[in-house]
């Protein structure tokens, strides 16, 4: 039978190289949900397929994707080319859509991780983007609320959202942003740009910045720092510049619960022990890889 308002689509542990299309919505208090039976298990993998991403959804509202794993959808270039968008996760005029305990994983291609476009009331929480060039990118979307994500050493930018809808609202709250490749950082790229105007609540985050970094650019203000932009800026700059982050932290030093922080300043060990064996798919992308001792802060392992 087609699927109902309420459904919940269980997804057994596996590889799926294909992609997930959704067309109908759910109500309120009844969404339809798509899950993986045990997360970590579940892997979206675009590897040698040609498809511009892993889950399309369009005019979906009250849905739930959750506890899935996906990486090595194909590029920018070839979904251009196709006249198509791009992106692992793409949704189009949804509302009451709510992303969590996914990871999203960029390694190897030019690709966004999620694109929203006229979206409203998205929730994406507790999940892992890494290596995106854009881990969130959006525009013309309604109330957005981006709440103990994981950000890892994304190519450019950890999110941009342009031409927000009249009276959104954007919450950036607890999460955890890990650095930038070293070529952006370097040439001073903001992190996180949000163009237009929206009122923006971006506070109690966690921010890594290797010792290279001596801008430590958040952004908020553009892409790049203005020419009166003080060193070093970091957090500092943002709240004096825009009031946001008030409580937020910089981390002096960083490590993973069970593995050592690869600082991607360090551009050829950062190659071979991290992009490389992502890529290659010689480490699998889940939650409790990404796992911190931080629990405040950034996604949370559901085997805790």
């Amino acid at each position: 039978r087609l699927v109902q308002p309420g459904d919940t689509l269980v997804l057994l542990p596996g590889t799926y190289n294909e992609t997930y299309y959704g067309l109908v919505s759910g109500l309120p208090g009844r969404p339809i949900t798509l899950k993986a039976q045990q997360p970590g298990t579940v892997i979206f993998d675009g590897s040698d397929f040609l498809r511009p991403g892993a889950l399309h959804l369009y005019n979906c509202d009250h849905c739930v994707i959750d506890g899935l794993i996906i990486r090595s959808y194909s590029n920018k270039t070839f979904a251009s080319r196709a006249a198509q968008e791009y992106g692992q996760l793409q949704a189009f005029a949804c509302s009451n859509l709510t992303i969590r305990n996914c990871v999203f994983s960029g390694f190897g291609v030019y690709q966004y991780l999620i694109t929203l476009k006229c979206c409203s009331e998205v929730l994406i929480e507790n999940n892992v983007f890494a290596d995106g060039v854009n881990s969130i990118t959006g525009t013309g979307n309604g109330n957005l609320s981006i709440l103990r994500n994981t950000f890892f050493v994304p190519s450019i930018y950890h999110f941009t959202f342009s031409n927000p809808a009249a009276g959104a609202k954007i919450t950036v709250r607890h999460n955890l942003f890990l650095a930038q490749i070293a070529q952006k950082a370097l040439d001073k790229v903001g992190r996180c740009l949000i163009n237009g105007e929206v009122t923006l609540d971006f506070d109690a985050n966690a921010w890594y910045f290797p010792p290279e970094d001596t801008m430590r650019y958040v952004g908020l203000e553009g892409q790049f720092p203005p020419e009166d932009c003080e060193f070093p800026a970091g957090l500092a700059r943002v709240r004096k510049a825009t009031g946001q982050e008030k409580n937020g932290r910089e981390l002096t030093e960083f490590s993973f619960r069970d593995h050592p922080f690869i600082n991607p300043m360090d551009t050829e060990k950062y190659s071979r022990e991290v992009a490389i064996p992502f890529s290659e798919g010689k480490i699998l992308p889940t939650l409790d890889y990404f796992a911190t001792t931080l629990s405040d802060v950034g996604a949370q392992p559901l085997s805790q």
